[in-house]
């Protein structure tokens, strides 16, 4: 299956490469990103591959173009976050997970910028989107950085008390 990934990718094939990805679980999905990537000649390229699948009506395309909002950040940070606060509230928990997954990873390896953006996400209307910013906080917490505990602590501390039981559950 990698072998058709890789040639639906290389050829710019969406429709195909929905249809493979159709049932696909994360490493696959994981795979057709690295390729996109890979491919890709400027990241700038890949702000609008990851609009341009946000907006598939195939779940594992908007799961794809969550992912792909990682490698797309150092070109447009701001438009990355909102991608992906609109794949937050996504219909599908699939891509609503993947959004929060690479809204964790931005926060790791971006850690002061991405720590503004998710906490303008605090008062967010959408549950989704504040329960990300748990999620995003446990991915950035390490040991290794006990530098973080603090301004983590500060950024969850809100949503403790947040009254919508998705967000509860999540903290």
């Amino acid at each position: 299956m990698r072998a058709e990934i890789e040639q639906a990718v290389a050829s710019k094939k969406i429709d195909d490469l929905a249809r493979l990805l159709a049932g696909a679980r994360s490493p696959g999905i994981r795979f057709a990103a690295r390729r996109v990537v890979e491919l890709s000649s400027e990241e700038a390229d890949l702000q609008g591959t990851a609009a341009e699948l946000a907006d598939r009506a195939e779940p594992p395309l908007r799961q794809l173009a969550s992912i792909l909002c990682i490698a797309a950040y150092p070109e447009g940070p701001e438009e990355a976050f909102d991608l992906l606060s609109r794949l937050l509230c996504d219909r599908d928990a699939p891509v609503r997970d993947a959004a929060a997954e690479s809204c964790g990873r931005l926060l790791d390896a971006h850690f002061g910028p991405a720590l503004v953006h998710l906490a303008g996400w605090l008062d967010h209307p959408a549950p989704t989107v504040r329960r990300a910013v748990l999620l995003a906080a446990t991915v950035a917490a390490h040991r290794s950085h006990v530098e973080r505990a603090e301004p983590l602590l500060r950024l969850v501390a809100p949503l403790l008390a947040d009254r919508d039981p998705l967000v509860r559950h999540a903290a």
